[in-house]
């Protein structure tokens, strides 16, 4: 199991495609629905049913795009990186919370 772990972290061969590729392609419902699954978090936030993405800066673009297909009107929030730990990054959130009007 090692062996085959250090053989899959060294090859190349299955690399995700960089943000750039989607960038001119539209998003199909069934790549949302993968991403949600992958990079998306559900809770709530005073008692209303709230979707949140998180991710490196470097996906600005897509968040933006996926902005646009969900609600327009969500935050899209750009966070410096954290001054305690030196490895950190700048994130961008993307923060979808239900309108009253969703609510039961």
């Amino acid at each position: 199991m090692v062996n085959l772990q250090k053989e899959i972290k060294s090859s190349n061969t299955c690399s995700a495609p960089s943000s750039e590729f989607f960038n001119n392609k539209p998003l199909s419902i069934n790549w949302l629905g993968g991403f949600t699954d992958g990079d998306g978090s559900f809770s709530i936030s005073k008692y209303k049913p709230r979707l949140k993405y998180e991710n490196h800066f470097k996906e600005l673009e897509l968040f933006k795009r996926i902005k646009e297909i969900l609600n327009p009107s969500s935050n899209l929030i750009i966070t410096k990186p954290r001054v305690n730990r030196p490895n950190a990054n700048v994130t961008v959130c993307l923060d979808i919370t239900a309108a009253e009007q969703y609510m039961l």
